[in-house]
């Protein structure tokens, strides 16, 4: 028991580790050509449960064992003041999930951060923007997943007068503190939300397959002005995002509020108490 308990806590800061090369992200990812394996080798290359992936919407399976529970904490969260809007810390969304074996597993955000253009499709159609919500493992349990990501898909649309890049404002450049509440902003995207799962990988270099994916269903808007600033704070401007992968075989579930066995659910949760 010892030993399966310190072999899972190398694993977990093994995978932290992995994390924290991940939240470099633009900043020192190469994207000039990412099917070049000089640049993106490893499992990039040889591996065979890669993200991101084309998600054909016929082809999901409607339901399942797996389940989630989204639980941001109701209150303001600081946001970042560098007007970068590449990756921020975010301790205050955990998930709860039911995983393809029918484990409970629990899972607390570290940081989220944005890619332009999107990194999935949905039937085939990339959006403007993606947001990655990235958390790790919180159980000393053997699984191969320590991290999740809950990702939302954006494309452009003027129609609409507002937009969530108008309630929480990413791209504070103003030098000083800003904050936002999240569990208000997205309640009512995920009322009805339903997710797309599947088991994938890192979406940068070295693409390590250590991840429980959860897609949005749905594209959410976002306004040409709004994504003209995120352009602008991301990457110096240029395209941040990984090509679609192969799905080789792999299963994704469509997980809805109407499946009987599943939950999708939104709830708010109380701040964790600072222990210093």
């Amino acid at each position: 028991i010892i030993i399966k308990k310190m072999r899972k806590l190398f694993q977990i800061f093994f995978s932290t580790v992995l994390l924290l090369s991940y939240t470099g992200l633009a900043a020192d990812t190469d994207y000039s050509d990412p099917t070049d394996p000089n640049i993106w080798g490893g499992d990039c290359q040889t591996g065979n449960s890669q993200s991101p992936i084309n998600i054909v919407s016929s082809s999901a399976f409607s339901c399942g064992l797996e389940q989630i529970r989204l639980s941001f904490f109701d209150g303001e969260e600081v946001l970042d003041s560098s007007g970068q809007a590449q990756t921020a810390p975010f301790p205050g969304l955990n998930i709860a999930v039911v995983n393809q074996d029918d484990r409970y597993l629990t899972y607390s955000s570290l940081q989220y951060h944005f890619h332009q253009p999107s990194e999935h499709e949905l039937d085939g159609v990339r959006g403007d923007a993606e947001i990655h919500f990235v958390h790790t493992l919180n159980d000393l349990q053997e699984v191969d997943q320590t991290l999740a990501v809950v990702g939302f898909l954006f494309e452009i649309d003027n129609s609409v007068t507002t937009d969530l890049f108008d309630q929480i404002n990413f791209f504070n450049e103003s030098g000083s503190s800003d904050t936002a509440n999240f569990n208000s902003a997205f309640a009512d995207i995920l009322a009805d939300a339903g997710f797309y799962f599947y088991l994938g990988s890192l979406t940068t270099p070295g693409c390590d397959e250590i991840v429980n994916w959860y897609v949005h269903d749905e594209f959410l808007p976002i306004r040409q002005a709004n994504f003209d600033k995120l352009v602008a704070n991301l990457n110096n401007g240029q395209a941040n995002s990984r090509p679609v992968q192969d799905l080789e075989g792999r299963v994704i579930t469509h997980l809805t509020p109407e499946c009987n066995s599943n939950e999708v659910i939104i709830t708010a949760k109380a701040k964790e108490q600072s222990s210093s």
